[in-house]
């Protein structure tokens, strides 16, 4: 049997009966894929559908109270960012009768969060940069798609951390494209106050877990904070989604321009870019907004800023054809205008 480095006379009896019980349906090649305190995840080969699969078997054989709200979850949401579950295996142990269970799991060949995080750590800077860039443009929105999922069937992931997030490369794509797979909806590491977290508050920790997440990320950029900033508003994964994506145009555009060639279009099209975030909150808006007010002063431009603030005012006032072609990039309402004018006079 696949030798863990513990003697657990339960799980191993469970274990031993497992592959007794399915030795023609399951094939267990020992590759150990993580351990906690209630149980262990191992590789494996379902023999009737031809895929590996991830075998979880727990230290006493049955789940402990709260685990089997994983199963409920994963198998009722079927979603490419979340790592379904496909059965659960019920079985018992000849010698002390115990009724056992194992979780069958769809296998993400990848590396989690942390452990990406540990590689970016020993990479030299300008490996570092373009993986760091691969997760806040491709891994976290993979993230933020699937809690978009789970929120909108009312559930929480409840215990998102870095462990829980599987990073791996896009088989389609040559490029090395990488993406984000959720696993393990549990009960925040069934601490015992999680039993009695309601779904709002799991969905709320959720909001919360992805800006530390972001936060792991950006912390050696200088514009960390001013992310951070952008994100706090942010109530649901939807918007969190949106709130990164404009930084991220906004901070990539900076980047790839010259300070002499950033001239007041550009701040006009970063604040075009918010625009759209007024019927999607006005602290959102004011958040993007105030993300520009740093990077111009930052850059030494606050009087350009200002003067594409200026300009940007006097086409909401003046321009009748302003919602549909001025502005062709967002459909804005006529009654909108007065806010969104505001939000830019502050």
């Amino acid at each position: 049997m696949c030798k863990t480095g513990q003697n657990e006379e339960h799980f191993n009896e469970a274990y031993e009966h497992f592959q007794l019980a399915f030795k023609n349906k399951y094939l267990i090649d020992c590759r150990l894929l993580g351990a906690g305190a209630y149980g262990k995840v191992f590789r494996g080969f379902d023999n009737i559908r031809k895929i590996p699969v991830c075998i979880k078997f727990f230290i006493h054989g049955s789940p402990p109270k709260g685990a089997d709200r994983d199963w409920h979850i994963t198998s009722k949401i079927k979603h490419l960012n979340i790592a379904d579950t496909f059965t659960i295996e019920s079985f018992k142990t000849s010698e002390t009768q115990r009724d056992c269970v194992a979780v069958i799991s769809r296998f993400i060949e990848g590396k989690d969060l942390g452990e990406v995080f540990d590689k970016i750590k020993k990479s030299k800077k300008e490996i570092a940069f373009i993986q760091k860039e691969q997760l806040l443009k491709n891994v976290i929105p993979d993230v933020c798609d699937a809690l978009i999922e789970c929120h909108r069937n009312g559930y929480g992931h409840g215990d998102l951390h870095k462990r829980n997030i599987i990073v791996c490369k896009v088989p389609e794509k040559a490029d090395g494209t990488l993406k984000g797979t959720v696993i393990d909806f549990g009960n925040a590491s069934f601490s015992p106050d999680s039993f009695n977290n309601s779904e709002e508050e799991r969905r709320k920790s959720d909001i919360r877990a992805l800006r530390r997440i972001v936060g792991c990320v950006t912390v050696d950029s200088k514009w960390h904070e001013a992310i951070q900033d952008v994100l706090q508003p942010c109530d649901s994964p939807t918007s969190f989604k949106e709130a990164l994506k404009r930084s991220l145009l906004f901070l990539g555009d900076i980047e790839n321009t010259s300070k002499e060639y950033f001239d007041k279009n550009r701040f006009i099209y970063a604040l075009r870019c918010y625009l759209p975030a007024v019927t999607g909150g006005e602290k959102f808006a004011q958040a993007l907004r105030m993300l520009y007010v740093r990077v111009a002063e930052g850059l030494g431009l606050r009087e350009v800023f200002n003067l594409a603030v200026a300009d940007l005012q006097h086409r909401i006032l003046n321009d009748s054809d302003y919602p549909n072609v001025s502005f062709s990039a967002t459909a804005i309402k006529t009654d909108e205008v007065e806010k969104i004018y505001a939000l830019l006079k502050d």
